[in-house]
């Protein structure tokens, strides 16, 4: 059995346990594509949340995808044969977790108006993400998701995620994309760099960005470090092999 040191952060207090061979299996099953999915998953396996602060959340829905990346991190640093700085594409996950930045607030106020509205901005969690990986399938759509689930008009409330069913949910998301589609494209511009810096303050643990397949980190920046790439960390990574070959 492999034990883990709890996970504890601003919104987080968090210990993880070792999948199960019948969990394993079962990760497997789910689609190839479907990463926020797999994880929300495999964290519901793994993760025992507690709430010793009403900001702490035990919903792995409602943690933020950067959250939802750390867990996994964490997890992988006690599985993979190459130790807690495992290697992750070209680099180790040193070159791309930020363990000094946590989530600054659960939302902020973006300067100013965007396109002639007072905006605040919300992190992306992973119910969105979940949403956002049934309906996007270029880089492009899936900043547009991204604006459409953490760009809120000053007064408006992000949706109860907890509560809301797939249906409504993607609904809901839905109907904000196609309404960000037919703005005229100087106010869409305005937006597009309120997000850009609404997601700089707001970033924690990883710098996220999205692919045609989704959800990537980007490296920290290092002077005089080599150039590498994104990332994806995926919850399926976390299946060992024998698992993989008995499902």
């Amino acid at each position: 059995m492999i034990i883990f040191q709890p996970t504890r952060t601003r919104r987080l207090a968090v210990k993880l346990r070792e999948l199960t061979l019948g969990q394993s299996i079962g990760l497997c099953s789910l689609p190839a594509n479907r990463h926020e999915l797999t994880a929300t998953e495999m964290l519901s396996f793994v993760a025992t949340a507690e709430r010793p602060s009403d900001a702490h959340l035990t919903d792995p829905r409602l943690w933020s995808v950067e959250e939802r990346a750390l867990l996994i991190a964490k997890y992988l640093a006690q599985v993979c044969d190459d130790g807690p700085d495992f290697s992750i594409g070209d680099g180790r996950l040193s070159d791309y977790l930020m363990l000094d930045r946590d989530l600054p607030a659960q939302r902020i106020e973006l300067p100013g108006l965007v396109a002639g509205k007072a905006c605040a901005m919300v992190p992306l969690v992973g119910a969105a993400a979940q949403v956002l990986e049934t309906l996007c399938e270029t880089r492009g759509q899936w900043f547009i998701g991204a604006i459409a689930c953490q760009i809120l008009v000053a007064g408006e409330e992000a949706p109860d995620w907890a509560s809301m069913s797939d249906a409504d949910g993607m609904a809901w998301v839905a109907g904000r994309m196609e309404r960000l589609r037919a703005l005229p494209e100087s106010d869409f511009s305005a937006i597009y760099a309120a997000y850009l810096d609404g997601a700089e303050r707001l970033a924690h643990f990883f710098h996220v960005d999205f692919d045609d397949a989704g959800i990537i980190m980007q490296p920290v920046e290092k002077e005089g470090a080599a150039q590498l790439g994104p990332v994806r960390f995926h919850a399926a990574s976390c299946v060992s092999d024998l698992a993989r070959l008995l499902s």
